[in-house]
């Protein structure tokens, strides 16, 4: 949704801000549903978990629009980055 609403903002700038807008309420919804096991502090790890998937989708989504003027290979592989990124070095965590 992010990305067919942002071929209707003017620039780049407004793009990126809005993709900033839409990580802030995905850590706000995932904190508010979590609130009650972070209180008791055995959800941290849950906490992080869950938010790999949107915000690696959501980075990327920012990555993809700030390069619209690059070619479609070089946009795709720019946007998977950092989740190939963050998921080698989660994996060599484990």
């Amino acid at each position: 949704m992010l990305l067919l609403s942002s071929h209707k903002v003017e620039t780049v700038n407004k793009g990126l801000l809005s993709v900033l807008i839409v990580i802030l309420f995905v850590i706000a919804y995932h904190f508010i549903q979590l609130r009650d096991l972070l209180n008791k502090g055995e959800g941290f790890g849950l906490f992080i978990i869950g938010l790999y998937l949107p915000i690696s989708t959501l980075i990327a989504s920012g990555v993809w629009i700030a390069t619209e003027k690059k070619r479609m290979l070089y946009r795709l592989l720019y946007a998977s980055l950092f989740a190939f990124v963050s998921g080698f070095f989660d994996s060599s965590m484990a």
